[in-house]
Order: structure tokens, then C-alpha cells, then sequence
């Protein structure tokens, strides 16, 4: 009997989101999945993850993923690949369900030390329960559910879903589609 088809509603439609990585520097991929959420009007609490700061694009940031004082259903990784299973242990002590790596310089990289690390982390996200998606990846872009990768992509709600490997193409297509009005959804 062929296995359920896993449950993938709080990857697309979370209800709150921890920024592991969150940065008060603009230009980086940790403020600005912050700030995504923040632009797309998304409903739940978002919780930025920093030891140094106490606010990342508007919200209270936590110094670790434990101190965040509600439930997380989605962790978005912005930090180095040394410290994900760690994180991955954080995420099992928290049940969290999805963590979405967009953290990189695994397997893609060639070298071996990486690849075997990106085995583990695996692994470990496969004993813990956790799902991974990524490494390496852009995320979800679901703005009928307020969350985006970036936050100056378009925020149109349509009817068109698409899967992406590539981070580039995947905004090439967000961007023509919007231009054409065919704005994406996520189902």
C-alpha cells in the first residue's frame, strides 16, 4: 500500500514563522524574510531570531529559537550550514514541522565534508520529524497567506501554482506573470 501523501498545509499556510538568522542589516536574506512578512500582511506572529537585537523590520526579536514564547510551525534558517544541526535539535525540542533551509554551501559546493553534512542533517530532520525544505532554496511565495522570499515581489493572489528548483527562474515567473496578470497561488 503506497504511503500518504505527507501533510503539507502548515509548509504553505503557516501560522507562525521564526527567522533563525534574522539580521537588522537591509541588505541581507535574514532581514529580509523578516520584512517579507511584514509586506504581505502576514496574520500570525512572525519571530525574528538574533542574540544581538531586540527588533528585526518591526518585530521583537528572541535570542533563540527556544525563547520564542509561542508555538512555530515553519523555522526559516538564515545561518552558516555549521550551525543546522543544532538548529535541527532546536526545531525536535520545539516541534516544529518544516524548516525551510535557505542556508547553503552543501552538497552543491562538491565537497565532500559538505555533502556528508547535508547527509546528516537529513538524517537527523528525518528522526526528529522535521521536514526540510532546501538546502539551499528560495521558499515559499504564497501571498494569499502573507508570506513571501522577498519582499518587493508582486502581492497579487491568482490561480496559477508552479514548483521551482530555480530561485531565479521562480522570480522571472512571479514577474512576467504578474505582468501579464496572471499572478501565482500556492494550490
Amino acid at each position: 500500500m503506497p504511503e500518504p501523501a505527507p501533510d503539507l498545509t502548515l509548509l504553505f499556510s503557516p501560522r507562525s514563522i521564526a527567522v533563525v538568522g534574522a539580521s537588522t542589516n537591509v541588505d541581507s536574506a535574514g532581514h529580509d524574510y523578516v520584512r517579507s512578512m511584514r509586506e504581505f500582511g502576514f496574520a500570525g506572529p512572525v519571530y525574528p531570531i538574533n542574540p544581538k537585537a531586540d527588533e528585526v523590520a518591526g518585530y521583537r526579536a528572541y535570542p533563540a529559537l527556544e525563547a520564542v514564547p509561542g508555538e512555530v510551525d515553519l523555522v526559516i534558517s538564515c545561518i552558516p550550514s555549521a550551525g543546522v544541526l543544532e538548529l535541527i535539535e532546536q526545531c525536535k525540542a520545539r516541534r516544529v514541522r518544516f524548516l525551510h533551509l535557505f542556508t547553503g554551501r552543501f552538497s552543491e559546493t562538491g565537497d565532500a565534508a559538505a555533502a556528508a553534512l547535508e547527509r546528516e542533517i537529513e538524517a537527523r530532520a528525518g528522526a526528529a520529524g522535521v521536514r526540510i525544505l532546501g538546502p539551499n532554496g528560495m521558499g515559499v511565495y504564497h501571498p494569499a497567506g502573507g508570506v513571501s522570499f522577498r519582499p518587493d515581489l508582486p502581492g497579487d493572489r491568482g490561480g496559477v501554482a508552479m514548483i521551482s528548483q530555480s530561485g531565479n527562474n521562480a522570480v522571472e515567473v512571479i514577474a512576467r506573470g504578474h505582468a501579464r496578470g496572471r499572478a501565482l497561488r500556492h494550490r
